[in-house]
């Protein structure tokens, strides 16, 4: 019972490490892509205005 527990517990760690990789990437990933949109908007904002 024991050993089982201890085993779950490493997965645990292994699959906590895992989900913070991926919440870093979609994070960064996020930011780029409302950075990206934000400069779109100015784009076009400045496109509306020019025309």
């Amino acid at each position: 019972m024991q050993n089982d527990f201890l085993q779950f517990k490493s997965w645990e760690k292994i699959f906590n490490q895992v989900f913070f990789l991926i919440s870093k990437k979609v994070e960064k990933a996020c930011v780029r892509t409302s950075s990206l949109i934000s400069n779109t908007d100015e784009t076009i904002q400045k496109y509306f205005i020019f025309t």
